[in-house]
């Protein structure tokens, strides 16, 4: 072959290259840009879903589902951009709303309703591409119990309550095996022993019997997360069976009382429909009572006076069915006398006046003694003095009063047991000796300081644990919790105002038992105290009153500006059983005018501690006119 033949070859080959270089680039031009970005599948179109499920679930919990969009070559189609409807060989699953996703794939949540076979099938909403799952075996767990049962009954009446274990679609398991127990809002209901349930539910016969709104509620013995409360079951009560009497336990000879009357049936429920007409009578035949009358929705108050010393009762019957009636509880009538003022010259001799008038013929267990002219110590001496039927008497300083050594004499004899309060700082040696040489027993109670020596008392009559919190940096509070804590077996002990001494809050969590605060400070410092508390001291000593002796038999006045007469008052009232109040020297106080007014029917004795310069005489007078003198 020549040169210039293989040169032409040569140039005709060039051109041949070039043709189909520049159609290769032409062709390549016309190709998406995409194609290259997301892969040869991304240029398919969806033609079907995969739908993933799981093989098993079970009813009401949460099953995933997975969509994903494929081609006809199985390959993910990544840009699908349809939505998606769900569907369900279960008609009560819950399904998602229509969905879209991103990617190609999507996962959404399922509950099964029932328990079977289930498919899922998801479907394109604009086009024909669908695809269902696999078979998902859904079985049923017990999620909770039904209880159901009337609406109303009446009290006493038996009914049905029917259990059913339930599954987390609200279908009964029939192959439920626990054990069911019964319990009720009404702590006086009737209920049947525990059972199991028979193909998944059982009958169970109830009897309510207290009057009110009341629940049946079923539980699993085994497993109390599986519950079922029944609705509000509305209880009506029975028919009257008897009359319900309240009267006070005490009442003044001549001084009219109201006696409480209510209809009630065999359960104790107020008969708010008894229409019968009551009759009221009495032990007392001098008694005056209020005449016949009806109640008013099952209840009604009537008026009694009884006149005749001795304990008297009275009752109350249907003038139709004698068989319905009722009777008070013992009424004990006691004579009545006017308020006693007991005074001396001065606090010390206040103090001998009171016990004159506590142990009017000697004769006491022993007696406490403690400073006139400082509180703290003394504070807690009520309940001691209440234990071991004592007067409460004062020393002056270091040296013992002369009234006070004769007072001792008159209600111990030539022997006998005298309680030191305080530490020799607050009652020196040289009383303890001159005690002694009289042919005294002494017994010093007392700490470091005053919360040492509450503490020491408390330990004394015995742990007690009942316990009366007060102030120990003030007065009041802890003079009207004194008799209050002897009433109630209880000690008194002190709190450094809002705060805690360390040596109280241990015996608190020694003797652990109920506790009292009494006034704000103590309050704050045991939150957890039950608190009686008033607006100040007068309203506080009235709330102590009104919480621990609703129906005294007798009652003390003292001075709330000064301690002393309050305190050897305090003691006499502890021993009897009454409660010490307070008033300002020239006024009574709103809080103690009220107590006295709705106790006095029932009053046989009423105390004044204090000259007039305590107690004025414009206040005893307006004190016997409340009380009707």
């Amino acid at each position: 072959m020549s040169d210039v033949t293989a040169r032409r070859r040569s140039i005709r080959a060039k051109t041949r290259v070039g043709r189909y270089a520049r159609l290769v680039a032409a062709a390549l031009t016309a190709v998406p840009i995409s194609l290259f970005a997301a892969g040869v599948a991304n240029a398919a179109t969806a033609t079907h879903f995969s739908v993933s499920a799981p093989a098993s679930a079970i009813v009401g919990n949460t099953a995933t589902v997975t969509v994903t969009a494929l081609d006809s070559g199985n390959a993910i189609v990544t840009t699908y951009a349809g939505t998606v409807h769900f569907t369900s060989t279960d008609p009560g699953a819950i399904l998602p709303a229509n969905s879209t996703f991103s990617g190609g794939v999507g996962s959404f949540s399922v509950k099964f309703s029932a328990a079977g076979t289930k498919h899922v099938t998801v479907t394109d909403t604009s086009s024909s591409i669908t695809g269902t799952s696999g078979a998902v075996n859904v079985t049923q767990s017990t999620t909770h119990l039904s209880a159901t049962s009337v609406a109303t009954t009446t009290a006493g009446n038996s009914f049905v309550v029917t259990v059913k274990a339930l599954d987390g679609g609200g279908n009964v398991v029939t192959g439920y095996a626990g054990t069911v127990r019964l319990t009720s809002s009404d702590s006086a209901a009737a209920l049947p022993a525990n059972s199991a349930l028979s193909s998944g539910q059982h009958a169970f016969t109830v009897t309510l019997k207290t009057a009110g709104a009341h629940t049946v509620t079923a539980t699993d013995t085994a497993n109390s997360g599986i519950s079922g409360t029944t609705a509000a079951i509305a209880v009506a009560p029975a028919t009257t069976t008897h009359l319900l009497v309240t009267a006070p336990t005490s009442s003044a000879a001549g001084l009219s009382f109201l006696v409480a009357v209510t209809a009630k049936d065999a359960y104790q429920n107020t008969v708010t429909t008894y229409g019968g007409t009551v009759h009221l009578t009495s032990t007392d035949a001098s008694a005056s009572l209020s005449g016949n009358a009806k109640l008013t929705n099952g209840s009604g108050t009537f008026s009694a006076t009884l006149r005749t010393i001795g304990n008297r009762t009275v009752s109350a019957t249907d003038t139709v069915t004698s068989s319905i009636t009722g009777t008070s509880g013992t009424i004990a009538v006691v004579t009545r006398t006017s308020p006693i003022r007991a005074a001396g010259s001065d606090r010390i001799g206040t103090a001998v006046a009171v016990s004159q008038l506590n142990f009017p013929g000697g004769g006491a267990g022993a007696v406490v003694l403690a400073r006139s002219d400082d509180f703290p110590d003394a504070l807690v001496a009520a309940p001691l003095a209440a234990t071991t039927s004592a007067p409460l008497l004062f020393v002056q300083g270091g040296s013992l009063p002369t009234v006070t050594r004769v007072e001792i004499s008159r209600v111990l004899g030539a022997r006998g047991t005298v309680y030191l309060i305080g530490s020799t700082s607050a009652i020196p040696t040289s009383v303890e000796t001159t005690l002694q040489s009289l042919g005294y027993t002494t017994v010093r109670i007392g700490g470091s300081d005053r919360y040492a020596t509450a503490v020491a008392v408390a330990n004394v009559l015995g742990g007690r644990s009942t316990v009366f919190l007060a102030t120990g940096i003030n007065f009041p509070d802890a003079l009207s919790a004194g008799p209050a804590a002897a009433h109630m077996s209880g000690v008194v002990l002190l709190t450094d105002g809002t705060s805690m001494p360390s040596i109280t809050r241990s015996y608190l969590n020694t003797h652990v038992g109920t506790v009292y605060a009494v006034g704000g400070p103590a309050a704050t410092a045991d939150g957890g105290a039950i608190r009686v508390v008033g607006a100040d001291r007068m309203s506080t000593a009235g709330a102590v009153a009104s919480t621990f002796f609703p129906t005294p038999l007798t009652v003390g006045i003292a001075s709330g500006a000064t301690f002393a007469d309050a305190m050897s008052g305090g003691a006499y009232l502890a021993r009897l059983g009454g409660p010490v109040l307070l008033t300002y020297p020239t006024s009574l106080p709103a809080s103690t005018s009220n107590y006295l007014s709705a106790v006095r029917s029932g009053l046989a004795s009423s105390s004044l501690f204090g000259g007039s310069a305590a107690i004025s005489v414009s206040v005893q007078t307006t004190i016997d006119q409340l009380l009707g003198f």
